[in-house]
């Protein structure tokens, strides 16, 4: 009893939220990525700078790769090289021929068993030959799919669509391993965490609208505002403040930067939840 005592008691001193009521928080990227090679080397070429904006999957930096392009090179040409497969169907061919013809001499004894039991041998040897050149085949284009995969260890790509916050490299420069050198950042959308009432989170839902009011700039006569959506709901209460982190997405088409101070107001806040059933009457 005391127990529920104590929690009713935290519940009904934890400060009360009004629908309408605004919230402070800060806005941050929605990915913030810091890239790095994988082995030591030297840069070869750093193909982007601070402030750049970069698509997914543009290259942005790279080490000297040289050795390793003629490796894939040679790789390549093994792997498309379907040569000994030929020569061992080949030779298949002509042992199956030259047991058939075997085969029809032993019916008038013009071939022994042994040379027939021989000739049998030499297809069955030829058939593993053939079987052999398959799986080297098959092992080189292995090989030269993990010669490129080494390969593209070497190049940066953009994992994200978004900007190049910083560089920490320059060209013919020596790096470690697993050295940060670029960080990406993605602005938009942006993303912001705010600390929610569990009475109010609790009337929140996933992909309820809710208002972004930025700081005013100068010279603006009114504060920009655009409209983010919830994307989820910690099910985590912090027990200090007893609050939940609430996470909102808001795009940016105003190129606003991130870390700015910024007011949420949840809009339609408890439309599209299940009223609590009635408890029975005693």
């Amino acid at each position: 009893m005391r127990i529920i005592f104590v929690l009713a008691l935290i519940l009904c001193l934890s400060p009360a939220a009004a629908p309408g009521e605004e919230f402070e928080s800060v806005s941050k990227p929605s990915a913030d990525i810091t890239l790095s090679f994988v082995r030591p080397g030297r840069i070869a070429d750093v193909a982007c700078k601070e402030g750049d904006t970069v698509k997914k999957g543009k290259l942005l930096a790279k080490q000297e790769d040289k050795a390793e392009q003629i490796q894939l090179e040679m790789l390549a040409v093994q792997a498309a090289d379907e040569t000994k497969i030929k020569l061992a169907e080949a030779e298949l061919a002509q042992k199956r021929k030259d047991l058939a013809r075997l085969e029809n001499a032993g019916q008038t004894n013009a071939a022994t068993s042994w040379e027939i039991e021989h000739s049998r041998l030499e297809v069955r040897t030829a058939e593993l030959n053939l079987e052999k050149a398959r799986v080297d085949h098959e092992q080189d284009r292995r090989r030269h799919q993990e010669s490129g995969a080494q390969l593209s260890l070497l190049h940066l790509l953009s994992p994200i669509n978004g900007q190049v916050e910083e560089v920490k490299i320059e060209e013919g420069e020596s790096v470690q391993g697993l050295d940060p050198v670029i960080r990406v950042v993605q602005t938009d959308p942006l993303q912001i965490d705010v600390p929610v009432p569990v009475s109010l989170a609790n009337q929140l839902r996933r992909n309820q609208p809710a208002r972004v009011t930025f700081p005013a700039m100068p010279g603006q006569k009114k504060a920009d505002q655009v409209e983010g959506r919830v994307e989820n709901i910690s099910t985590v209460a912090e027990a200090a403040s007893n609050t939940l982190r609430v996470r909102i997405n808001a795009a940016n088409s105003l190129k606003r930067p991130v870390g700015e101070r910024v007011s949420i107001t949840f809009l339609n806040v408890g439309e599209g939840k299940k009223p609590a059933s009635p408890s029975p009457g005693r």
